[in-house]
């Protein structure tokens, strides 16, 4: 029997941040079980519309396989040259990711274009954090193009009913990353890092922007008896100076506090998992997270805000915590309940990491679009 052919649009190293990785990782998974064409961005962001310094990783040598570079996100002529070459695959299915609104007019005319049997879209957000007043038209504008759906979180599943009550879906939750290799020995990774062997590890990381709510982790140390250290890393999309800000007016210790402002790189990654006692998400709103993943991957403990799917992210007091609300002061308490039980959330965590995989995803997804 052949194999079912898969047209797999989206973004796709030498692109880096989470949605490559994710996209990476999951043409892996599906490399013995589908014929994969995988279509990738020439361009995916106008550079003056990208908030971070490179668009690109730093060693394009390490991309795992090819991709036929076929869209640029705002030039119309390559949605139609995109779409002829995705024809040309003859696909059976066309699965693209959909994250931000910004993607809809590209994304949806190259799909709308696509003869295929069935167009599946994989939603990782339908309703972005940082909301426009012309998102609703462009979300209903993508989502009509297809005939079904993936969700990775219930929060996501109802995003995208309150626009086609009658979609058809699967709710399949967001696997492991694994490609951030194993841990390293804790004292080693706080060696590497400057952080105190004798202090417990708050780990923010990923991305910086406003509604991550950074400014409340670093109000929580004042209500901590536990002697910590804040690790801060990933690249700030925000303006930093608010951090600084808060920084100064909670008098925080220069010690206290570990600053690696900047993108980190894949190979880093096990670094600063390794060196945390727990990972901490004070996120104001959010779906599904990329890093609660990669958290779950190094069996490193959370403690999230109750947003979004975050809750659901974390087996509450079993392999982390869920605060009872978006305030300093419930971080507090979750942050010193989960350094309390450390050991115990971090068993619970590996043996629930054991069934889910990025092949396990594919499975089911082609269980679901076959």
């Amino acid at each position: 029997m052949s194999l079912t052919k898969i047209a797999f649009l989206s973004v796709f190293p030498p692109f880096r941040g989470g949605i490559a990785q994710f996209n990476q990782e999951l043409v892996k998974a599906f490399s013995n079980s589908a014929q994969l064409g995988v279509f990738n961005f020439s361009r995916q962001y106008p550079q003056f519309l990208f908030p971070g310094k490179s668009q690109l990783v730093d060693r394009p040598d390490e991309i795992q396989f090819e991709s036929q570079v076929v869209l640029d996100s705002i030039n119309p002529l390559s949605y139609f040259k995109a779409a002829k070459k995705i024809n040309e695959f003859q696909p059976d299915i066309l699965l693209i990711p959909y994250w931000m609104p910004f993607f809809a007019p590209a994304l949806g005319k190259v799909a709308s274009k696509v003869n295929a049997k069935r167009k599946i879209a994989l939603l990782h957000n339908v309703i972005p954090h940082e909301r426009r007043f012309f998102d609703p038209a462009l979300n209903r504008y993508f989502l009509k193009q297809f005939d079904a759906f993936i969700v990775l979180s219930q929060t996501v599943a109802d995003q995208l009913k309150s626009y086609l009550p009658e979609a058809r879906f699967i709710l399949i939750p967001h696997p492991l990353y694994r490609h951030f290799g194993t841990a390293i020995p804790p004292v080693e990774a706080k060696r590497r890092l400057g952080l105190s062997p004798d202090r417990k590890v708050l780990l923010f990381f990923g991305f910086i922007r406003k509604y991550k709510g950074l400014d409340l982790l670093l109000q929580a140390l004042k209500y901590l008896k536990e002697n910590v250290q804040v690790l801060i890393a990933g690249e700030s999309y925000m303006d930093y100076e608010e951090i600084k800000r808060v920084i100064s007016k909670e008098g925080i210790a220069q010690d206290q506090l570990i600053e690696h402002v900047r993108f980190i790189d894949e190979e880093e990654v096990k670094v600063f998992f390794s060196a945390a006692n727990i990972c901490v998400l004070p996120y104001r709103t959010a779906t599904q997270s990329g890093i609660a993943a990669i958290a779950k991957h190094f069996e490193t403990p959370m403690v999230v805000t109750p947003v979004g799917e975050l809750p659901n992210e974390v087996m509450h007091q079993s392999t982390g915590y869920v605060c009872q609300s978006v305030s300093a002061s419930a971080l507090a308490e979750g942050i010193s309940d989960t350094l309390l039980h450390e050991s115990e959330y971090r068993e619970n965590q590996r043996a629930w990491n054991e069934q889910n995989t990025f092949e396990r995803f594919a499975e089911k997804t082609l269980d679901f679009i076959t």
